[in-house]
């Protein structure tokens, strides 16, 4: 918290690369106790949220983040919804950070090949 910054226990940050003009893929996470965010659920019981729903024109970023720090195994998906382009083949960019703002952040970041439209594509199952 300091400095303005939000701190969140873990943030899954999800860009779809490079930006492609009406392509629209969606972030999913489970947590480990089932709880599913997505785009039809962006607010979780246990507090975790999908913050923004923007990436329809590939600009912005899809981001879920939680403060609730519940240990165990989270699984990210990415739904490779929509493109109106002539391209089928995109990459999605996932980020994952844990302990956020802390001195045992980590972050680690992951290139997910998304083939065809419709596909729903497990980028990262990871132990908090």
């Amino acid at each position: 918290m300091g400095q303005g910054f939000d701190s969140s226990i873990i943030s899954c940050c999800l860009f779809c690369y490079p930006k492609f003009f009406c392509t629209v893929i969606d972030l999913h996470v489970i947590t480990r106790n089932g709880e599913h965010a997505w785009y039809g659920q962006r607010v979780i019981p246990s507090g975790g949220a999908i913050d923004q729903d923007a990436a329809n024109d590939g600009s912005a970023p899809q981001i879920f983040a939680t403060h609730s720090g519940m240990r165990g195994t989270y699984q990210v998906y990415i739904n490779y919804y929509y493109n109106s382009g002539k391209k089928d083949h995109i990459t999605g960019r996932l980020t994952v950070i844990t302990d956020e703002n802390t001195p045992r952040e980590k972050q680690q970041s992951y290139t997910v090949q998304l083939l065809k439209q419709g596909e729903l594509v497990l980028a990262k199952s990871f132990l908090y």
